[in-house]
């Protein structure tokens, strides 16, 4: 073979083998990895309310389906005899009162004539017994009318908090006993997002940022509110929750996407060299290996802090023959 086309031979494998690798910046090369896991909108609270007295349900003033909000009327029960009881109370008050009212002035007066020998320490201590004995019965009516009160207010049932009627149990006309439930309310304020997560994932949730995205709605960032101190073992996944500023519908279903902020290298460039995993660079004409601590083949692996803003380049095609060191065209 002649020199010039020894040179052309030389020329044209040269070429091939600096084609044959891939070269790109470590930057292009990188990924952020994204989860995606199925996730339901569940609510705080949700409750049956119940009839606190004994009494006939006179009105029911909202149906199922309808959002109430905080301390709102639902239900009305007959509260016609609570009444009376709450009357009989403030008027036996009244009632005593006024007698309060003149022994005190006779426990004044025989205070004032014992100071003039007019009257005897017996009298002042019989009129000052007299008066602490209604006192005292002045304290225990109060008591029972603030209870009847009290009763007087559990004729009418109200809202615990925003929400949603989810079923109406009894009807107007019916006599509610003590615990029997009128109405099943769901809580709309505070919904959280409910994903289970497998338990390789379940580690890193604190510092990955996440979105949630159903059908109908834009997707919404997500804060993380705890995770489940309790793992299943058939799954070997926890529990999580998340919650967003915005409203969300209570039993809305969507997927929670978790996006890994650590830049990591894609699976298909990791190559083991002895008993480390990493991946071949191109530096100064030669092919670099770089250790990448604890990765798993097959998979893509974080990038170790030190090199994330690193300036290399990449070697993506022809490094599975390479070795370390290796002079490179």
């Amino acid at each position: 073979m002649t020199k010039l086309g020894m040179l052309l031979l030389s020329t044209v494998t040269f070429s091939v083998n600096a084609a044959a690798l891939g070269l790109k910046p470590l930057s292009e090369v990188l990924i952020y990895p994204q989860f995606e896991l199925p996730a339901q909108v569940i609510s705080q609270n949700e409750s049956q309310l119940s009839a606190e007295i004994s009494a006939k349900i006179e009105r029911i003033l909202v149906r199922p389906g309808e959002s109430v909000k905080s301390g709102q009327l639902l239900v009305e029960l007959d509260c016609r005899d609570y009444r009376l009881q709450l009357e009989r109370a403030e008027a036996a008050i009244k009632e005593h009162k006024a007698q309060l009212a003149y022994s005190d002035a006779q426990r004044k007066r025989f205070a004032q004539l014992q100071t003039q020998s007019l009257a005897s320490s017996s009298q002042l201590e019989e009129a000052t017994a007299d008066y602490e004995r209604r006192l005292a019965m002045l304290m225990g009516l109060n008591t029972q009318q603030k209870q009847a009160q009290q009763q007087v207010d559990r004729c009418q049932i109200k809202s615990p908090y925003h929400g949603v009627v989810k079923a109406q149990l009894m009807g107007v006309g019916s006599l509610a006993n003590v615990g029997t439930p009128l109405l099943n309310l769901v809580q709309t304020e505070g919904a959280e997002i409910q994903v289970v997560v497998p338990l390789s994932l379940a580690g890193s949730l604190q510092r990955l940022p996440a979105r949630f995205k159903a059908e109908g709605i834009n997707e919404v960032s997500v804060k993380l509110l705890r995770i489940s101190g309790a793992i299943d073992a058939q799954t070997r996944s926890v529990t999580a929750w998340y919650q967003t500023s915005l409203p969300l519908r209570i039993g809305l279903a969507g997927n929670l996407m978790v996006a890994d902020a650590t830049p990591h290298l894609p699976a298909q460039l990791l190559v083991k060299r002895g008993e480390q995993y990493g991946f071949f660079t191109r530096s100064n004409e030669q092919a670099k290996f770089i250790v990448l601590p604890n990765a798993q083949e097959g998979r893509s692996n974080p990038l170790p802090p030190a090199l994330h803003n690193a300036k290399m380049v990449v070697i993506t095609d022809g490094f599975q023959r390479l070795t370390d060191g290796e002079a490179l065209p």
